[in-house]
């Protein structure tokens, strides 16, 4: 171009300059979530090494500890270490602080009961149905709470897991304060009751920690994680 063309020249060489000036800047943003993606992926891959280690460790420790009164502590931490997950999906990722879990927990355990003394329903299929019936009961509270925010959320858990208490402490059929009297007829897996060992129960309790565990470390990285960490940050 000629001298004369200075002010038109300048501005064709513009979308070079601001090419040339963004360019390092995208690349170091790109780079930068590259590293983030790497990053992320490498602590899922460490936590889960951490985790299989753990609970192999958890597998042997009956061969340490022999005594029966330590391994029913054992398998009470496990169980609550399940129910611990739990409230780490509503209260760890989506941010909705629940005081009121133990009440499903309870219902899931007392549908399981009184299905075996009432009605002569293996516990295998009581758990189940216990399962199903808390998550249905749950789901019917949790569309009539989540309509609350903050501390209003947390004080409608909490009452209603009071209600429920006292529903349970008043109710004769479900055993009332006393609670309900299951009868134990021996060792049995089928009846899963066992009058001396604890082994059983602390395998089981194990595996169903370390099922919560999975469940909650795979759907960290689920676009179920994604949206629930969303609600949280929102």
């Amino acid at each position: 171009l000629p001298a004369s063309a200075g002010p038109l020249r300048k501005t064709l060489m513009q979308p070079t300059i601001l090419a040339a000036t963004t360019a390092p800047a995208v690349a170091a943003s790109t780079n930068a979530a590259d590293d983030a993606v790497h990053s992320f992926g490498r602590r899922r891959r460490v936590q889960l090494v951490v985790a299989l280690v753990i609970f192999v460790l958890a597998a042997l420790s009956p061969l340490v500890v022999q005594n029966a009164y330590l391994r029913n502590v054992i398998v009470l931490t496990l169980m609550y270490a399940a129910l611990s997950q739990a409230w780490n999906i509503l209260g760890g990722y989506c941010g909705q602080i629940s005081l009121g879990h133990a009440l499903y927990f309870g219902i899931g355990a007392y549908t399981t009961a009184l299905l075996f003394t009432k009605f002569g329903v293996l516990p295998w299929f009581g758990m189940l149905g216990g399962g199903i019936i808390s998550g249905l009961i749950a789901m019917g509270l949790g569309y009539l709470c989540f309509r609350l925010r903050g501390h209003y959320f947390v004080i409608a858990t909490i009452v209603i897991a009071e209600i429920g208490l006292l529903l349970f402490h008043n109710w004769d059929w479900a055993g009332a304060a006393l609670g309900i009297d299951i009868p134990v007829r021996g060792d049995s897996w089928l009846k899963f009751q066992f009058t001396r060992s604890k082994l059983p129960y602390f395998y089981f309790a194990l595996v169903l920690a370390c099922v919560a565990w999975f469940v909650t470390w795979w759907l960290e990285d689920s676009k179920w994680g994604y949206w629930w960490r969303a609600v949280k940050d929102n």
